[in-house]
């Protein structure tokens, strides 16, 4: 069995950190993540509204930190497409504050555990 569910490579773009959302692989959004959402963050984010939000648990286990809350990451779907938001403030910023900084190549994994949060992790690229 794979732990990390959705596997997403960093492009050069996305470790900029001018970079605020970050683009998630679709299928396996749809796949590894939307079916753990609550069914009110899974109608939001079937519903015909041009943009959609929805708050998720995440904990960090490389830095041992979670990150909930309406400030902290969101899911959004625009376009059909998939977007972790407000990568830049969260994720990267407390990473490089504590000397994980993430660069691009670096792989960010992440699955749903039974303790109701998407944990992270970032494999570093060779």
């Amino acid at each position: 069995m794979n732990l990390w569910q959705v596997k997403k490579q960093i492009t050069l773009d996305e470790a900029l950190p001018t970079m605020v959302d970050l683009l998630l692989p679709k299928q396996q959004v749809e796949e590894h993540v939307i079916p753990h959402l609550s069914a009110q963050s899974r109608d939001i984010l079937r519903s015909r509204r041009r943009t959609k939000k929805v708050d998720i648990p995440v904990y960090d286990d490389d830095i041992g930190e979670g990150f909930e809350g309406s400030t902290e990451l969101e899911l959004e779907k625009s376009g059909g497409e998939y977007f972790l938001a407000n990568w830049t403030h969260v994720i990267m910023r407390r990473r490089a504050m504590r000397g994980r900084q993430i660069q691009a190549g670096d792989y960010l994994v992440m699955n749903f555990r039974s303790d109701g949060k998407f944990h992270i992790s970032i494999e570093k690229g060779f």
